[in-house]
């Protein structure tokens, strides 16, 4: 099988976040265990009873490795809802978490036999760990490719990266990035110079810059806070979810 990989800029910064308004055929979310969800995940759930209902009846925690997938119907601009537990709270977020998560994600799209996988990288990725967005959308190119490349048939599984405007450009970067040949893609990361969207950096991954959020491309000559980066770094401070 064939990986194909999009980037859709659909979220917002803020309280809303703009999960509902996701049209796919599945939708992956991820829960820390020992963690409440984040709440823009939280309201998604509630607005949809059979959501929640069924992650209790399935005693969904978010331990390492476990998943559950809602089924919505065609009905419903999210046909199938994804969850899958990234472990222990404690647990720092690194690539092994986004490899474990991702290999879980495919392999259930492509037991689904579902065309599309939408994956929301939410801002608090770049504010409270210390990979951001390039590097995470480098992560999940690397693993869902090699992945899928194993799989037999000739079939192609969509890969769609959902972020906030201003953070487009960096995940195009990441999917972007060539692969380094015989080094493991977490070895790769861990060893690559950070640059702007890439890392823990409070200049520019957790902020934003003019340049990140201009719609014109061009370099601004001051970098400063983005206001919606910095209002979707406040609502993000309480829960870890991609």
């Amino acid at each position: 099988m064939k990986a194909k990989f999009s980037v859709s800029r659909a979220l917002c910064a803020g309280d809303c976040m703009g999960i509902d308004a996701i049209s796919t055929p599945m939708l992956m979310l991820a829960k820390f265990s020992g963690m409440n969800l984040p709440a823009e995940v939280q309201r998604f759930v509630d607005s949809d009873a059979r959501i929640g209902e069924t992650l209790s009846r399935r005693g969904f925690k978010g331990e390492l490795r476990e998943h559950v997938t809602v089924q919505l119907g065609d009905k419903s601009k999210q046909q199938r809802v994804l969850f899958i537990g990234l472990g222990h709270s404690a647990r720092k977020f690194d690539c092994g978490t986004i490899r474990d998560a991702i290999k879980t994600a495919i392999h259930r799209a492509v037991a689904h036999r579902v065309a599309r996988l939408s994956i929301p990288i939410f801002p608090n990725r770049v504010t409270r760990t210390s990979l951001g967005y390039e590097p995470t959308a480098h992560i999940i190119k690397c693993v869902a490719t090699d992945l899928l490349a194993a799989k037999k048939g000739d079939g192609t599984l969509e890969i769609e990266l959902i972020c906030i405007p201003q953070a487009e450009r960096h995940v195009k970067s990441g999917l972007a990035r060539e692969r380094r040949k015989h080094v493991s893609v977490c070895d790769e990361v861990r060893k690559a110079p950070c640059k702007a969207g890439c890392g823990h950096d409070q200049a520019t991954s957790n902020r934003g810059s003019v340049k990140a959020a201009s719609p014109s491309g061009k370099t601004a000559t001051t970098t400063e806070p983005s206001k919606d980066v910095e209002a979707a770094t406040q609502q993000s401070a309480s829960g870890a979810s991609k």
